[in-house]
C-alpha cells in the first residue's frame, strides 16, 4: 500500500509543471479576433462619404481613430474623410491588442479657378458723407459648366470701420440677376487681404458672363473699405470692374462700368465624368 502511494506521489511531482502551464495559460486567454474590416466604398469622391464596417470577437475593447473612439465589438459608422485617410481599429483584452487597417481613396473634385490676382490701385466702397453707399464688382467668363464654389476679393481699409457691418457679395448672372448672396463680417483696419465668400457649390453656372458683386449692406457712416485691383481693363482680358454709387447696390441698375479691373479669384468645382 505504501509503494502504490510512493508511485502516485511521484506521478504527481511529474506531471505539476504540465498542470501548473496548463492553468497559467489558461488564465493569460487569447488575444482578440478581428474579423473584419471593412469600407464601403473603398474609393469615393470629395464630399462623398463611406461606411466603415467591423467584427471583433474576444476584446474587452474596440476603438477606432480619427476622433471616432470607443465602438461595439460588431458595428458601423459613416466616415466623411476630405482626402486619403488610413483608419485604425485596436482591439484589447487582457491578453493584449491587435489591430486592423482600412485605407479611403479620396479622388479631388477638379476645379476651374478664373482670377486676377496683381495689382496696386484700389477704390474704395461702403458709406461716406457724401454717398449712401457704394458697390465694387467684377464680371468674368465661365469657360466649363460647374457648381460655384468660392468668391474671393483682396478687401483692406484704412478709415474707422466696424465687425457689425455686413459685407455681401453676390453671384449674378449675364442679366444682373443674383443666383447666390454670400456674406461676411466686416473687418477693423490692419486686417484686410484676400476675404472669402463660401458658396458652398450651390449654384449651378454654364459657360457665359457672371458678376460678383460685394458691397456693405447696412453701412455705417464713415465706414469704408477698399476693393484693389489693376488701373485698366486690359489686365483681365475676361472682364471689367463694375461700380455702383447709387446708394443701393442691391439693384443692377446702378452699376455701370469703368475701366480697371479687381483682385479677385472665383472657383467652380467641376463635375467629375
Amino acid at each position: 500500500m505504501r509503494r502504490r502511494s510512493n508511485k502516485y506521489l511521484k506521478l504527481f511531482i511529474l506531471s505539476f509543471p504540465v498542470i501548473a502551464f496548463m492553468f497559467i495559460g489558461g488564465c493569460s486567454g487569447t488575444s482578440p479576433i478581428i474579423n473584419s474590416f471593412l469600407a464601403n466604398p473603398p474609393t469615393i469622391n470629395e464630399g462623398e462619404s463611406s461606411t466603415l464596417n467591423w467584427s471583433v470577437t474576444d476584446a474587452d475593447t474596440v476603438t477606432i481613430d480619427h476622433g471616432i473612439g470607443a465602438v461595439a465589438l460588431a458595428g458601423t459608422i459613416i466616415v466623411n474623410p476630405i482626402t486619403n485617410t488610413t483608419y485604425i481599429l485596436t482591439a484589447t483584452n487582457s491578453a493584449g491588442s491587435v489591430t486592423a487597417t482600412m485605407n479611403i481613396t479620396v479622388n479631388p473634385i477638379p476645379t476651374l479657378i478664373i482670377s486676377q490676382t496683381e495689382g496696386t490701385s484700389k477704390a474704395w466702397f461702403g458709406a461716406s458723407p457724401g454717398y449712401v453707399n457704394v458697390g465694387q464688382g467684377q464680371s468674368f467668363q465661365v469657360t466649363d459648366a460647374g457648381y460655384f464654389d468660392q468668391f474671393q476679393i483682396y478687401l483692406t481699409s484704412s478709415q474707422p470701420t466696424d465687425s457689425g457691418d455686413i459685407i455681401v457679395c453676390d453671384l449674378r448672372d449675364s442679366g444682373g440677376n443674383v443666383l447666390q448672396s454670400v456674406s461676411i463680417n466686416g473687418f477693423i483696419t490692419g486686417n484686410g487681404g484676400w476675404q472669402t465668400f463660401d458658396f458652398n457649390q450651390g449654384t449651378y453656372v454654364t459657360p457665359g458672363t457672371y458678376y460678383c458683386t460685394c458691397y456693405v449692406s447696412n453701412p455705417i457712416t464713415d465706414h469704408y473699405y477698399s476693393c484693389h485691383g489693376n488701373n485698366n481693363n486690359a489686365s483681365y482680358s475676361g472682364g471689367t470692374r463694375y461700380v455702383s454709387t447709387g446708394g443701393n447696390p442691391e439693384t443692377w441698375g446702378s452699376w455701370y462700368s469703368e475701366l480697371w479691373d479687381l483682385l479677385f479669384k472665383a472657383i467652380i468645382r467641376l463635375p467629375i465624368i
